[in-house]
């Protein structure tokens, strides 16, 4: 029997805190999604870039409740911040139709207006 055999596991492990996103990689990040958008725009551009309020405030409200914790009000100088490595924004990737939650899975992902390819 292994030493480790008597060792007790804790009943709840407490999960850390999302770090911030730093702000070389949330240029990154923002670079990243403003080719995303440019591209976007040129493969379809019958889509909006933007998208309807009612899909910002729907996208905006799961990001409030991110399943994983990295939404803090606080961040970015009071703007709010997305604590996903792979984001760290104030949000502002809400408003645009071609990008999505960095979570795997999304919490809400590319948005195209009924009837669009």
């Amino acid at each position: 029997m292994s030493a480790l055999a008597h060792v007790s596991k804790p009943s709840s492990v407490r999960r850390l805190a999302p770090q911030p996103v730093s702000l070389s990689r949330k240029m990154a990040n923002l670079a990243t999604a403003a080719v995303t958008v440019a591209v976007a725009k040129i493969v379809e551009p019958s889509v909006p870039v933007l998208v309807p309020e009612i899909v910002e405030d729907d996208r905006r409200a799961k990001c409030l409740v991110c399943p994983e914790g990295r939404w803090n009000a606080e961040g970015n100088a009071g703007l709010g911040e997305c604590r996903h490595p792979d984001c760290g924004c104030t949000g502002l990737k809400l408003k645009f139709a071609a990008l999505r939650c960095p979570l795997q899975p999304p919490e809400w992902v590319e948005w195209k207006p009924e009837g669009a390819s």
